[in-house]
């Protein structure tokens, strides 16, 4: 909840509409009822993101992209109700923090292969930059190449189909 509080400025969960309502709905509610992702709940309400970006002086938009990905994940799973789920221990929740932080694949998330790729791609862009530029070159080098080839074997031909003066 505090991981919550920290990024969106708001508990996970509506208290106020719960003074409303009696005790026994209001754990009926926080047991079966998950609560919006932090990117989501930014994006619903409006206020809350404007004083939110402006203490962490930032735009708005630019919040909710910063949250939309690997902190929803990491957050929704630390407020996972299933215990197996969840994460086990708080250094558990510390290690993917930090894998976030060092643009890492998360544990929290599916280990897409698309995904690895972003996050190996982001560490190492210089390296893929790199590695890009000689494959282009190598790839226009072999058509510079073939149609050379093709060039000569036409003269070739033509010189063996015309008669020698």
């Amino acid at each position: 909840m505090v991981l919550y509080e920290l990024l969106v400025g708001a508990h996970p969960f509506d208290s106020g509409k719960w003074q409303k309502q009696p005790f026994d709905e209001v754990l009926r509610q926080l047991r079966e009822e998950d609560p919006l992702n932090p990117s989501t709940r930014l994006s619903r309400e409006k206020e809350t993101s404007n004083l939110t970006a402006e203490m962490r002086g930032t735009e708005p938009d630019q919040l909710m992209t910063i949250l939309r990905g690997d902190l929803d994940w990491i957050t929704m799973k630390a407020l996972e109700k299933d215990r197996a789920r969840r994460y086990g221990t708080p250094s558990e929740l510390a290690a993917d923090i930090g894998r976030y932080l060092r643009h890492e694949p998360i544990v929290a998330r599916p280990a897409t292969t698309g995904y690895r790729l972003r996050k190996y791609v982001r560490r190492h862009r210089v390296g893929v930059a790199a590695a890009a530029g000689v494959a282009l070159l190598l790839a226009a080098f072999a058509v510079m190449q073939a149609a050379q080839l093709r060039r000569i074997t036409r003269e070739r031909d033509r010189a063996i189909a015309s008669p020698i003066s």
